[in-house]
């Protein structure tokens, strides 16, 4: 039994209310105390106890929207339009990759986010079975959808029909695995997948009780190309197949008052990624209108080759600034509202009793600590507000998820990460070597 007891000097409430003085106690994967240390019951025998005075402690994040394995391509192209990063970059590389690059990736991937304070994530890509063995080894917890794509850069089942028979197989190996993996369907999106098979895999999504991710609306392009070729947008195509009350819709950066409509009326996920649309100039999404029109909201990174980084603190961070200067008011998308789309918006993806993105009692034990012990976050007068706006991923000192410890005062508890990084750069130098691609010698 792994029992665990962390005093800290802040705790963060789901009230947004801070405890000073703070301890935390889990047992069984659970967390069974939060609150004054003064009030708290006896400390259980075997119980490890860690300290941490300038601490807060905090739920951990969700990433939204990944394509994890995209950690081993991290780089490979910065400042180009969107066809140029796909059609000369990834897709030269991409398709060379295999099982085994995957699962590296996905573990460098996994390992970024811990020391981020990530528990979670949401992923769309290929090689969903060697992300999920990444996930079943490092203790996280994982929703993936293996991408359904036919393209010359597909680097796994190649086909619809054959990515979509894998999708099958893997819903069938990993759906609840240990209640930390789910299998959903992964569409690519409405323009590189036929009608006819977007209703089959949406009648596939919704005899399994599970969810599809697609991205939708990202770029201005696609959405005029999809009114142009299809008289309507690929949201309202997606109504159309009566799909968006179990669609997870990536970006939905570009969207008219119909559309923002039905993504309100059917409870569709929008996740957002602002630092990548930013990064590819795709645009901004318009988060404060979609929240106002009770448009559910959950923040990604995107994959790492057009971010280039896990890090939701910085994401947080950026709707926060971003959308007080579009709107020219320092008191929209105030840090609890930016915070809350990285953490408990989660439970829309999950749920609630798998990851709630709050500290309660009685829920899963996941916790992260954030030391404010520091030059950029001293001195402290709001600890929170010095999380948000002034720490830096270094201050992560603890990831907990389900009671299971996995990262502490910088060392990984599950993964070996000076082997994992030279495995990473080999993987990478590999796909490199297969691959009709030349690295350009002015970068």
């Amino acid at each position: 039994m792994e029992s665990y007891t962390i005093d800290a000097g802040w705790l963060l409430t789901p009230s947004n209310k801070l405890i000073s003085d703070a301890r935390v106690i889990t047992e069984n994967k659970k967390i069974i105390y939060l609150g004054k240390k003064s009030n708290s019951p006896q400390l259980s025998r075997g119980s490890e106890y860690f300290v941490y005075p300038k601490g807060l402690i905090l739920p951990p994040f969700v990433n939204g929207h990944t394509h994890l394995p995209e950690t081993l391509i991290r780089g490979i192209c910065d400042d180009q339009s969107l066809q140029v990063w796909l059609n000369d970059h990834i897709w030269k590389v991409e398709p060379v990759m295999n099982a085994v690059d995957a699962k590296i990736g996905a573990l460098l991937g996994i390992a970024e986010m811990i020391s981020n304070g990530i528990i979670a994530f949401n992923d769309q890509y290929f090689y969903a079975d060697s992300i999920a063995e990444a996930v079943k080894e490092t203790g996280v917890k994982a929703f993936l959808s293996p991408s359904i794509f036919e393209h010359e850069g597909q680097a796994e089942s190649k086909t619809i029909p054959k990515s979509f028979q894998k999708n099958i197989d893997v819903f069938n190996r990993w759906h609840k695995y240990d209640d930390r993996i789910f299998i959903g369907f992964g569409p690519h999106a409405t323009y590189s997948i036929e009608q006819e098979w977007l209703a089959k895999i949406t009648e596939a999504t919704k005899e399994r009780n599970t969810k599809m991710h697609i991205h939708l609306n990202e770029t201005k392009f696609e959405v005029a190309e999809a009114i142009k070729n299809r008289n309507c947008s690929p949201i309202a195509l997606m109504d159309k197949l009566e799909a968006l009350p179990v669609i997870m819709a990536a970006h939905c950066v570009h969207t008219d008052a119909n559309d923002r409509k039905l993504l309100a009326k059917h409870q569709t996920i929008v996740l957002s990624c602002p630092q990548s649309n930013l990064k590819i100039a795709a645009g901004i999404t318009p988060l404060p209108e979609y929240i106002n029109q009770n448009i559910q909201v959950c923040l990604g990174t995107d994959g790492s080759a057009s971010n280039n980084n896990l890090d939701m603190l910085e994401e947080v961070r950026l709707i926060s600034l971003i959308h007080k200067g579009l709107n020219y008011d320092p008191t929209v998308m105030n840090i609890y509202e930016a915070y809350a789309l990285a953490t408990s918006s989660g439970a829309n993806i999950f749920s609630k009793e798998i990851f709630s993105g709050a500290l309660l009692e009685n829920s899963p034990a996941d916790i992260v600590v954030a030391n404010l012990n520091s030059l950029a976050t001293t001195p402290i007068i709001r600890p929170f507000s010095n999380f948000i706006y002034s720490a830096g991923n270094s201050q992560i000192v603890l990831t907990m998820s389900n009671g299971k410890l996995l990262y502490k005062d910088g060392k990984f508890l599950t993964i070996n990460i000076e082997n994992l990084k030279e495995s990473a750069q080999r993987a990478t130098e590999g796909m490199i070597d297969r691959s009709d691609y030349t690295i350009n010698s002015d970068d």
